[in-house]
């Protein structure tokens, strides 16, 4: 799937940004980045393809132009190109008054009158603790601050704000488009910088949120204000949610809200874009799914987290519903409308950097993103020690597997070849059995053979035993090494 899209894109729409996968093209659409290229770097590393990555971040050097006469979105530039490079880059070895940034900018001339807020929190703290600059995370957290401080009396906020005077434009709150990448900032903010405020931050969210917005195991749309709903609907964007609470611990309640949600895949094959939730139907207006990554990482926390097969049951058939409707001869299509299937000719950039991940991820147990923090690759900064890259228990298991099965088939193999020297090949032609044996066809030997003068046969025996049980131990002992070359040359140990 990944591969098919990748291909698709390269072949088709690089170095723009965007391939529309219908009539197999380019197009531009969040600021000539070679925007797909970039978002898949990381991806092409989590399925361990170092040659192709290498290849791709030669084209990226070559193709990418921050200078150009553009706006751009703050808040996709940010999670796509800048947390595609960094993530890139770690995984292979401006602000206003109310510090928050702008949600737009121009490239060369810089930011428009009009703009409104948006969150950069993990990708600006990571860039501080690479570069060791600590200007990017300080103005980061210090719009987190001020949202924090912009809450409802009931401890709401809405999803669209005045960046210079700190009121809110759109005051309806809920969890979706709008705000829900400031609640994963939070959380994954708190656990990536070890920030505790961040946490108790999302916790009193949290609480509030489950007292105004949530209903049974759905979430509304409710004024920030006094909490009376006003849109009854569930956003597939919304289906983050799950995966948040799986990493702040509260599996149970991750769990019951999924199944909720998975009751839309059941029903549709995809999560719509706006899903009726009282009269359990799609939103006629907004009944597409351009391929979202949410349910995916849910779906893959959850099961990390629980080790349920029904989560994987609800991945693959998210897979063969995108695989049946989805694919086009050069990529994956965004589903125009998920109750006919119907197709659009776009697909986005995450696809390639979230969705196949993510459900590559969910069927791959020991990937080495799966870390337990049971051992680490930590390589050294100008700004001190940096852990770039940890281990699960697990993952160590099964290598040390490989590694003693590896020496053992050495082992093993060379032993064999030994014993079959010393019993076939330095054996008297005058002795019986072995004379016997050079005369029975029973060993699946042919006529021709036994017209051999039998030393030349015993000779031909021992060349074609030794060069089957060769050729065997090398098919093994190359897959071992492989595993070894391509696990171990990190220092885990």
């Amino acid at each position: 799937m990944f591969y098919h899209a990748y291909n698709g894109y390269l072949d088709y729409a690089y170095p723009l940004d965007e391939l529309k996968p219908i009539s197999c093209v380019g197009v531009d659409t969040w600021g000539s980045f070679s925007l797909s290229l970039v978002d898949a770097l990381d991806t092409l590393l989590v399925m361990g393809n170092a040659t192709e990555f290498q290849r791709a971040v030669d084209l990226v050097l070559k193709s990418v132009r921050t200078d150009a006469n553009v706006n751009v979105s703050v808040f996709e530039t940010n999670i796509r190109v800048i947390g595609g490079l960094i993530s890139a880059h770690m995984l292979g070895g401006r602000v206003q008054d109310t510090g928050m940034p702008f949600g737009t900018v121009n490239l060369k001339y810089g930011v428009q009158k009009t703009e409104t807020a948006v969150t950069c929190t993990a990708e600006f703290g990571a860039l501080s603790r690479l570069t060791g600059d600590p200007q990017y995370e300080r103005v980061a957290l210090r719009a987190l601050d001020a949202l924090w401080n912009t809450r409802s009396p009931i401890g709401l906020v809405g999803n669209h704000i005045n960046v210079q005077t700190g009121q809110w434009t759109a005051t309806d709150s809920g969890i979706g488009a709008g705000v829900d990448s400031y609640f994963e900032y939070l959380v994954k903010g708190a656990l990536l910088f070890q920030r505790p405020s961040l946490m108790e931050q999302f916790n009193e969210f949290m609480s509030a949120i489950n007292e105004h917005v949530r209903k049974e195991d759905w979430f509304m749309w409710v004024t920030m204000q006094k909490g009376t709903i006003s849109l009854p609907i569930f956003q597939s964007l919304e289906a983050f949610w799950p995966g948040l609470l799986t990493m702040v611990g509260d599996v149970e309640d991750a769990t019951r809200i999924m199944l909720q949600y998975s009751q839309t895949i059941r029903q549709y094959g995809f999560p719509p874009e706006f899903y009726n939730i009282p009269n359990s139907e799609v939103s006629d207006k907004r009944a597409a799914f351009p391929l979202r990554p949410e349910m995916a990482e849910s779906l893959m926390y959850l099961y990390r987290a629980t080790e349920d097969p029904q989560f994987l049951e609800i991945g693959a058939q998210l897979i063969d519903a995108i695989e049946h409707s989805a694919k086009t001869s050069c990529g994956y299509a965004t589903i125009n409308n998920v109750n006919e299937h119907s197709i659009e000719d776009r697909m986005e950039s995450f696809f390639l950097a979230e969705t196949t991940k993510y459900l590559y991820l969910l069927f791959d147990p020991s990937n080495f993103l799966h870390s337990d923090g049971t051992r680490a690759r930590i390589i050294d900064t100008p700004n001190g020690e940096c852990v770039i890259e940890g281990v699960s228990s697990l993952h160590l298991e099964r290598i040390q597997f490989y590694i003693n099965n590896f020496i053992s088939l050495i082992i093993v193999y060379f032993s064999m070849y030994i014993n079959i020297i010393i019993t076939i090949c330095s054996i008297k032609i005058k002795y019986k059995p072995f004379r016997s044996a050079c005369v029975y066809n029973g060993l699946g030997i042919t006529q021709a053979y036994e017209s051999i003068p039998c030393s030349a046969r015993r000779l031909w025996t021992c060349s074609g035993i030794f060069f089957r049980i060769f050729g065997d131990c090398f098919l093994d002992v190359e897959f071992y090494l492989s595993f070894y070359l391509k696990h171990i040359h990190y220092n885990y140990f």
